[in-house]
């Protein structure tokens, strides 16, 4: 009796595993048609090829305990027809729940039904899926697991053929380090005056190098803001200004150094909107967005995702974080045991940490320095693949306000705390002092000022006002504060001015090096930034913002402006456009204006991000300021 249940437990175990690995190859099939024919962006990784299909027979075998007891209990052709509507249900399951546009309650009865009809299959029935299951099943497994194998195997094998023919370089060339904290401001950093000591580290490092006190980002949300910090363009130059992703038109940073002999390799946190389809990845020949193994598994199939995701599943295991999420030690992490494996030649790093980016998480430790270890409130937090974000934000009371701005402050705190760490492995590892590096951030972030809570909504002084901080002993100061404005839309000419690469680079804007070099000739031009907008109607608007002298000048897509002293009014409390006082630097600034920034999007620009966002779901970043 014994010895019968455990063949038909092993028959079953079967079963489940070939259901398993013939959904995760549906799901990819599915994945594919909706990313090369749909163009849907899919936020997943090269690793799901080989992980989907295990991930998906994990599932299937867990589904098989529910089955076993049965087995005691029930006539055997009971509990196969059960099974197989299980399995049924779960492979349509998993298909269905790929297209959001399915509400979860038909997705249930469209999976009732197709069960049903796989299970009265005559294609399906016992007698004939035993000998499809053996004669199958072997391939199966070999290929899922052959690809596992393989794959990696062969990625890391091109990286390291790319390397190889990498041009020679002078032992002299500095490494180049380039750290980005997304979302962080400059004024809650203690670096830059803030009361609370949430930078020490960034302070330390900056001793040894230049403080830029008034750096500005390209643009108030993530993508554009990286795509000039990678071009060298101005963001309303780019394709990202409206959510599409950067283009091959203009060569970036990466690009130039890998020309150069560096290897080059970025580690990225923001896998929402940094990821290889963002057009970011170019020049790069390690691009880690997407992890293998961890939280990837669960999210590689589709029914993992979906719980993972699921608000009452969140709500019942108050579980406020996000799956996938990379933390700022993990991406030392990677970072570090790439260095070590590098060839003997100078890096190019680019490093992204996504920790301070609402809904803001660090360890308790640090939210203990600015308040109580937990939460004064309960937030609500909606999740989906690969981001979070707090319901309502807009409506915080002050408690809510203030609980934010603490979990905002503290996740700063532990981002210094891992820079403080890597740094260190830097030191030991001793490569630090020949290593440039650039600490800055993408944009900034709203807590209630002019009314506004997050980015991508303005390009008003949080959002723009930026840390940046150059290290490179024997090539840049120790301890010198710059206060004139600065784009970070030149750190890309100031890297390759540093490093030695600027013959022949196509890589436009001006070396930051100017500044503190005195016999070259200062650069003064005006600091821009922009911002893309779209309406759902596919109406675009822009806004764009100009610094120069002293000002702070804003231009509306309806026409609107508004008018800041940029050096004594940094709240941007007194509105100046319609004072006398600057007509006349007004009047040179609106000429500057027209003269470097392009009208409001014609026709034809204005359509091709719109029908790209469209064609691929992707949601409009950011919203227009009402």
């Amino acid at each position: 009796m014994l010895s019968q249940a455990l063949r038909r437990a092993s028959r079953f175990l079967t079963w489940a595993v070939w259901f398993g690995i013939f959904t995760g190859y549906l799901e990819l099939l599915n994945l594919a048609f909706r990313k090369y024919v749909l163009g849907r962006p899919l936020l997943l990784g090269r690793h799901t090829i080989w992980m989907a299909p295990l991930a998906d027979a994990a599932l299937f075998v867990a589904l098989v305990a529910v089955v076993m007891p049965l087995v005691l209990v029930l006539p055997i052709r009971h509990v196969e027809r059960m099974a197989i509507f299980m399995f049924g249900f779960v492979l349509a399951a998993s298909l269905l729940l790929l297209h959001g546009e399915i509400s979860n309650v038909a997705t249930v009865m469209l999976s009732a039904g197709i069960a049903v009809q796989v299970m009265k299959s005559g294609g399906l029935r016992v007698e004939r899926l035993d000998p499809l299951v053996r004669r199958t099943l072997p391939w199966m497994v070999a290929t899922c697991l052959g690809t596992a194998i393989v794959l990696p195997i062969s990625w890391n094998w091109l990286e390291s053929r790319a390397i190889q023919r990498l041009s020679s370089v002078s032992g002299r060339t500095p490494n180049i380090l380039i750290l980005v904290w997304d979302t962080v401001r400059s004024q809650d950093l203690s670096t830059y005056g803030y009361d609370r000591d949430t930078s020490p580290n960034l302070t330390a490092l900056a001793k040894g190098g230049i403080v830029f006190e008034r750096a500005i980002a390209p643009s108030s949300w993530t993508l554009p803001s990286h795509a000039s910090l990678f071009t060298g363009r101005w963001a309303h130059e780019l394709s990202t200004i409206s959510g599409a992703p950067l283009d091959s038109e203009n060569p970036t940073l990466p690009e130039v150094l890998s020309d150069n002999g560096y290897a080059t390799a970025a580690f990225v946190a923001n896998q929402y909107v940094c990821n290889r389809d963002s057009g970011l990845g170019r020049g790069f020949l390690r691009f880690d967005d997407f992890s293998a193994l961890s939280t990837e598994f669960v999210l590689s199939c589709q029914v993992g995702r979906r719980l993972t995701t699921s608000p009452l599943l969140r709500r019942w295991t108050a579980w406020q974080d996000f799956w996938g999420r990379k933390s700022a030690e993990r991406v030392n992490a990677d970072f570090l045991e790439w260095l070590d494996r590098r060839p003997h030649r100078p890096f190019f790093a680019f490093l992204n940490f996504y920790d301070a980016h609402q809904p803001y998480f660090a360890p308790d430790l640090y939210y203990r320095q600015f308040g109580p270890p937990k939460p004064q409130e309960d937030r609500s937090v909606v999740a989906g693949i690969r981001h979070a974000d707090v319901v309502e934000l807009h409506a915080n009371s002050p408690s809510q306000q203030s609980e934010q701005q603490q979990r905002y402050d503290a996740s700063i705190a532990y981002l210094d705390a891992c820079l403080g760490r890597l740094i260190d492995a830097l030191q030991t590892r001793g490569i630090l002092e020949n290593t440039l590096v650039i600490l800055t951030s993408d944009h900034g972030e709203h807590f209630g000022e002019h009314g506004l809570q997050g980015h991508g909504n303005s390009l008003y002084r949080p959002l723009l006002h930026v840390p940046l901080v150059i290290r490179l002993p024997g090539d840049v100061p120790m301890g010198l504060r710059l206060q004139e404005p600065v784009s970070l839309r030149d750190v890309p000419a100031t890297v390759v001015d540093l490093a030695g690469c600027r013959r022949g680079c196509q890589l436009p804007g001006n070396s930051l090096a100017n500044l503190w070099h005195k016999t070259r000739i200062r650069t003064c031009d005006a600091v821009l930034a922009s911002v893309g907008t779209a309406a759902p109607d596919g109406t675009a608007n822009r806004m764009d913002a100009v610094i120069a002298a002293g000002l702070h000048y804003i231009r509306y897509g309806d026409g609107r402006e508004e008018l800041f002293d940029f050096f004594k009014d940094p709240a941007e409390s007194d509105d100046l456009i319609k004072s006398d006082n600057v007509r006349e630097p007004l009047s040179r600034i609106r000429a500057m204006a027209e003269k470097q920034l392009t009208e409001p999007l014609n026709e034809e620009s204005r359509d091709r991000p719109i029908r790209f966002a469209r064609r691929r779901g992707l949601p409009y970043h950011p919203r227009p300021v009402p």
